[in-house]
């Protein structure tokens, strides 16, 4: 029965260490810089689809200043991921009337980006362990 036990705390304890590995510390921080014709990209936001259907979950940051940046408790774990990048035209909103209460619904914004970084993206990544996941868009 003793044998047995230790047999069940063996299988548990490798389990666990293998569990680990995929947990919350299997996750890698990403960051990077995004430029639209040559400048920082003033706002948007960056969003990192899984490639495959293994059951894994993307990511995603806001773009301020031409950055972005996920931290490692937020991170991905290693894979390929598509790459969304969006940014609407902020100087389409009109100024609130008086009396008007902010964040009403109103009209989309026009899409900045151009497809190809964005509904029609052509853009992917590989997230690893090996190295920092650094990755930079220049979109024209």
């Amino acid at each position: 029965m003793m044998r047995l036990l230790l047999c069940v705390a063996g299988i548990c304890a490798l389990v666990a260490v293998g569990c680990a590995k995929t947990g919350a510390s299997g996750r890698q921080p990403v960051s990077g810089k995004v430029t639209l014709k040559g400048a920082p990209l003033d706002n948007g936001s960056i969003q990192f689809m899984p490639s495959d259907a293994r059951g894994q979950f993307g990511g995603g940051a806001v773009i301020t200043n031409g950055e972005y940046s996920i931290p490692q408790s937020k991170g991905m774990p290693i894979g390929k991921y598509k790459v969304v990048i969006s940014a609407g035209d902020a100087s389409q909103v009109p100024p609130l009337a008086e009396g008007e209460m902010p964040g009403e619904s109103g009209p989309p914004l026009e899409e900045r980006i151009p497809p190809e970084f964005n509904v029609n993206s052509e853009q992917f990544v590989d997230v690893t362990a090996d190295k920092e996941n650094v990755f930079n868009f220049d979109i024209p």
